[in-house]
């Protein structure tokens, strides 16, 4: 048997947003699907209400959100426990004078739920987010909780993709 850890990445609405904005390489996002069809890429329905998937002219990231709401979980009672801890220790993780709830604090719990879980392998549940590891609010809680984070770039080195750049 191998001793290899099984991962599973948990995008921020950020990361949804950044690779479609700045690298909208079909390569990488056939990446993205290979992961999403292994069950490897997950998210959060705050995350899929933040990418506004009810608009009237629903762009590509749109679109792609829609045909895979599945990746996107929903609440449970375990997370809003955590979601509670966490906007305690860290409240600037939350607006709230915003219409619909901050994804951030329940990426965070959507992760570190799912490492609470009794697992027979061995498995790593990372945030994956635009913030950088040091100092910054996601990475923050991610760290108060012990739940693993990854920038973009770091996801991007530990997949082992490569971003071309292309002359305009």
């Amino acid at each position: 048997m191998s001793n290899s850890i099984l991962k599973y990445y948990y995008f921020d609405t950020s990361i949804f947003i950044r690779i479609h904005r700045f690298y909208p390489i079909q390569k990488l996002w056939d990446e993205l699907e290979l992961l999403v069809d292994s069950g490897s890429l997950l998210s959060h329905i705050f995350v899929y209400n933040e990418l506004k998937p009810n608009t009237t002219n629903p762009d590509d990231l749109i679109k792609w959100a829609k045909r895979h709401k599945s990746i996107f979980k929903n609440i449970t009672r375990r997370q809003t426990e955590i979601v509670e801890e966490i906007v305690k220790k860290f409240p600037s993780l939350i607006d709230y004078n915003k219409e619909i709830d901050d994804a951030d604090p329940w990426i965070i719990a959507l992760a570190k739920e799912e490492s609470e879980k009794p697992r027979l392998f061995s498995e790593q549940y990372i945030v994956v987010s635009t913030e950088k590891s040091a100092g910054t609010r996601i990475p923050n809680a991610c760290n108060y909780l012990k739940v693993p984070h990854m920038d973009f770039f770091e996801f991007i080195d530990e997949r082992g993709y490569e971003l071309e750049l292309k002359d305009i």
